[in-house]
Order: structure tokens, then sequence, then C-alpha cells
């Protein structure tokens, strides 16, 4: 798909354009990226411009897709429309750029910002936490102006795709005030690095709990090799508040099998 260059006719009076961005994004949620780019070539072609609320859709939907060769036209629009140093466009090509796995070109957009907020920094953050380049996250998050709680959240989620507990553990008992969100990742941790037992006592401890949790806990026990105490908490779930939902219905599946091969072999 070929994107139209970018001119300086345009006729972009802001309620029209205002409609076509509440069109394209409406098509990105729906997860039509393909869709949303085509909207925005017709929308070029009758003569509106893109805005600093534009790109930002346009470059997720490319993010989102995979679309590299789109998502470098667009940074390359950006650039010459002179919307690059807006801040929600270049958190944006931060963005883009790391789902496309171009973590280099998501330090580049970063380091160019003249100003980044908390959202820009936790973005930063999260390209390195998820990309498993943890050195680098602690580089970001010991230097970041101000932490917030997504910071925190960031960082646990990171150690535990590492596997690495003790650290993820330091960063969860360094959290002012835990969200949900916290105690679900510090369980992934747990669970990651085999200590069940402090998982378990993680989950009780536990001022709420979402089917997050109990997902979790079950594939938890499941992958270190305990589908007895899956199905258990399985059944414990049922009995309670929370809604069992796909994936824990294939986790207490998958020990239930699991637990008929033990009895045949």
């Amino acid at each position: 798909m070929a994107l139209v260059t970018c001119n300086s006719t345009c006729l972009s009076p802001s309620h029209d354009l205002q409609r076509w961005n509440k069109i394209i994004k409406a098509q990105v949620l729906k997860g039509n990226a393909e869709h949303a780019i085509q909207i925005y070539i017709d929308m070029h072609r009758l003569g509106f411009c893109p805005d600093n609320y534009t790109f930002p859709i346009l470059l997720k939907a490319a993010g989102n897709a995979s679309y590299l060769r789109i998502g470098l036209t667009l940074h390359g629009q950006t650039v010459k429309t002179g919307f690059c140093d807006h801040l929600f466009v270049q958190t944006a090509l931060l963005k883009m750029y790391s789902s496309l796995g171009l973590l280099v070109n998501a330090r580049k957009a970063f380091d160019k910002m003249p100003v980044r907020d908390v959202v820009a920094w936790n973005s930063m953050l999260d390209v390195y936490a998820s990309g498993g380049q943890m050195d680098n996250a602690v580089e970001i998050f010991d230097i970041m102006p101000l932490q917030d709680l997504s910071s925190f959240n960031i960082m646990i989620s990171g150690f535990a795709g590492m596997g690495s507990v003790t650290s993820a553990r330091s960063v969860f008992d360094g959290i002012p005030e835990k969200d949900i969100v916290s105690w679900n990742s510090m369980i992934l941790a747990c669970m990651n690095a085999g200590d069940v037992a402090e998982a378990h006592t993680l989950f009780e401890a536990m001022p709420e709990r979402n089917v997050i949790t109990w997902n979790t806990m079950i594939m938890g026990y499941l992958n270190n090799q305990l589908p007895t105490k899956a199905i258990d908490l399985f059944y414990k779930m049922k009995a309670g508040n929370t809604k069992p939902d796909f994936l824990t219905v294939t986790g207490a599946l998958s020990a239930c099998a699991h637990l008929g091969s033990l009895k045949q072999a």
C-alpha cells in the first residue's frame, strides 16, 4: 500500500479533520490497520492534511500491523509537516518502532525528545523491559525524573519475564501503593522462577483478585508440574465470585489431561 505524499495544499477545517481522525481511530481500535491507512489516503486525496492527532493514530496502526515501510513513510511525513516535534507524535514514533522490534530507532526517537513526560519515559522503559533488555531498563528507571505506579509495574513484569524473582521483589517492595497489576506481576515472577510457595503466599495476601490473578496461579501450577493444585484452585475460583474465562478453562483442561497421562504411566 503506497502512501500519498504530503504537500502544502490542504483543506483542513478543524471539525472535518476531527471527524476523519475519529473514523481512522475507530478502525485502528477494531484492529483494521489496513483500512485505517486506506482512509488516511482517501482523506489526503480529498485535500485534508493530518495533524498531531492523526499521526499518533496512524503510527499505532503501522506498529500493530508490522507495516515497516508505511511506518517509515509516516515518520518522514511527520518531519515534512513539522509534527515530529509534538510530544504525542514523538511518543507514538517511539511505540511504533518498539512494536516493529526496532529498539535502536525507538531509543533515537526518545533521545530526540526535547521534553519528556512520564508517558514517554514509561514507553521507553517498556521498550527495554518487554524486549528483555533489563540492564537498559534499569538505567532508564534510575534516571527517570518521576516514577509512577506504571513504572514500577513495567519493571516487575520485565524481571518476571526474565525469571529474576529477587530483582522483581526488590521493585515490588519499593512500591508505595500497589495495585492489582503489581501483585499479579509479582506472582508471575515467582511462578516463572519456580517459587510456587511464595506465589501462593502473595496470592493469599492480595487485597483483591481478578481473573488474571487466578489464571496466573493456575497456569503457574501447571507449568511447575503441579496439575492437582491447578485443578483445586480452578474449583475454588468457580466457587467464588470470579468467572473463569477461556484461558482458565484451557488451563484446567490441560491439568486434567496431565493427570490422566500420569495415571496411565
